[in-house]
């Protein structure tokens, strides 16, 4: 999904990935936290570069997450009352998690 950086007007793009589908669903997390705006003048969605910058890493540290999750065989779903926090806190519990069942 591409975004325009507030800031500098240039094209960023941001895309999450289901790690068992392979389905890409970037607009549907952005837009279920209220993430999203767009520019109907430019017809693109845009985003502060901090903003951007804190999405990236975390969809770099979900994907990431995910994917070691499943070498492991690692369900979340078997940990969601962990999860009960917020999405700043996200990667630090599955990693805490991770550490555990290592």
């Amino acid at each position: 999904m591409k975004f325009e950086i507030i800031e500098t007007g240039k094209i960023e793009e941001l895309v999450i990935r289901d790690s068992d589908t392979n389905i890409e669903y970037t607009q549907d997390l952005l837009g279920n936290v209220g993430a999203l705006a767009f520019n109907s003048e430019k017809e693109i969605y845009v985003l502060s570069q901090a903003d951007y910058d804190w999405w990236n890493a975390y969809i770099a540290n979900h994907m990431s997450d995910d994917e070691e999750a499943k070498e492991l065989g690692i369900v979340w779903d078997d940990y969601a009352e962990e999860f009960n926090a917020d999405m700043d806190d996200e990667h630090m519990i599955k990693q805490s998690i991770i550490a555990r069942l290592k």
